[in-house]
């Protein structure tokens, strides 16, 4: 029996050059720092990671079927540079350690243990997607962790 014919085992043990999501989002990476540098403090506003990205990519991804980031930090430093891309770590790093600070009462604890563990599961997931360009998920998450803030304090 070959396991490789089955295309739930092939998909996950083998990379397709053609459709290989790693290899394409470090060559996105690779050509975004260019874009950066020329607006490294400011950006180029809010909303326009697929605007500069579909007139600046290059030939090799000229027919590419999405021109989204699929990392919100690259968007981030992209779209608000530095300085837009230093405050949205710092409020990460703030929910981050508040979260991490020890429960006052036991009955808190899996709520804290579900902020604590919400937060570090957005951070990694934000590098291999938009997460903030999900509105309605940002809205229900950013609301929830308002919630257990006020709740823990």
């Amino acid at each position: 029996i070959n396991l490789q014919k089955n295309t739930l085992v092939g998909r996950l043990t083998m990379r397709s050059e053609e459709a290989d999501s790693v290899a394409w989002r470090q060559e996105l990476i690779t050509e975004s720092i260019p874009l950066i540098r020329r607006q490294l403090f400011a950006g180029y506003g809010y909303g326009t990671f697929p605007l500069i990205w579909e007139d600046h990519r290059s030939k090799a991804h000229l027919y590419d079927d999405s021109a989204e980031a699929h990392n919100d930090y690259l968007r981030l430093a992209l779209e608000v540079g530095l300085v837009g891309l230093v405050a949205y770590l710092f409020v990460l790093g703030r929910l981050f350690w508040l979260a991490s600070r020890p429960v006052h009462r036991e009955s808190d604890q899996p709520k804290h243990l579900f902020f604590f563990a919400s937060i570090i599961v957005f951070f990694l997931l934000s590098v291999t997607d938009n997460m903030l360009h999900h509105t309605p998920v940002m809205w229900w998450l950013w609301a929830v962790w308002g919630m257990w803030m006020a709740d823990i304090n």
